[in-house]
């Protein structure tokens, strides 16, 4: 249970600061997560809609929960990456996999909705290059 005494406390808001201020250089890189999370979460929402599916706040937790856990991964990667002194590659490798997650459950949410698969003419395109 949080204890959101200690939060507002003096050392609260310091603890806070400083984790703020550990985390500044990642800020556009949670930016990035947060934005195609909330494009998943929408895409995922019209998706259900069009096939009918009920939409329950036990469903929607599940991507405040994604998304948390993603963050945790990225700070985790940050600092076991200043450790071994490459914190820079660590996040982005981290960050790639989770973008390339969320990017692949967006396209599935747009084929549920439109039944048109949005990689399908770029496949065709490299098909008909390679020949």
């Amino acid at each position: 249970m949080i204890d959101y005494k200690l939060l507002s406390s003096k050392y609260g808001g310091l603890a806070l600061a400083a984790v703020l201020t550990y985390l500044a250089p990642l800020q556009s890189t949670l930016f990035l997560i947060v934005a195609i999370s909330l494009i998943d979460f929408i895409t995922g929402i019209m998706s259900a809609k069009t096939k009918g599916d009920l939409i329950t706040s036990n469903k929607m937790i599940r991507k405040f929960y994604a998304v948390l856990s993603y963050f945790l991964a990225i700070l985790i990667s940050h600092v076991i990456g200043g450790y071994y002194g490459d914190a820079d590659f660590m996040v982005k490798a981290v960050v790639a996999i989770i973008a390339v997650s969320e990017l692949q459950s967006v396209r599935e949410n747009i084929k549920g909705v439109t039944n048109l698969d949005i990689l399908k003419p770029l496949i065709n395109m490299l098909e008909r290059k390679s020949e």
